[in-house]
């Protein structure tokens, strides 16, 4: 369950990443709960919600020895920041045309 906890934060760390990148390159968040949160919140203070809120899932997970949600979570996090590099890539090709 080690192995699914690392990938979740590689995952996280990814996602965050491409967002703080993202953002800079003006796209928009595209989950409307994290975007209300930016707006919220000083720049970094999404960034801690969005990693407790992680954090938490995957302790209940541990918690109850259910690794499956924890590759899951690592999963989707990882599917989210490969969109987010992609969708930075489009608007750096783009803005150089």
């Amino acid at each position: 369950m080690t192995d699914a906890l690392l990938a979740v934060a590689a995952a996280v760390l990814l996602d965050v990443t491409s967002t703080i990148f993202g953002l800079k390159y003006g796209l928009r968040e595209a989950n409307p709960l994290m975007a209300r949160l930016q707006d919220r919140f000083p720049p970094g203070g999404w960034v801690v919600i969005k990693v407790a809120a992680t954090a938490a899932l995957c302790a209940y997970s541990w918690r109850e020895q259910y690794a499956p949600a924890i590759w899951i979570v690592a999963a989707i996090t990882g599917a989210i920041a490969v969109n987010n590099f992609r969708l930075i890539r489009r608007k750096r090709t783009r803005s150089r045309d």
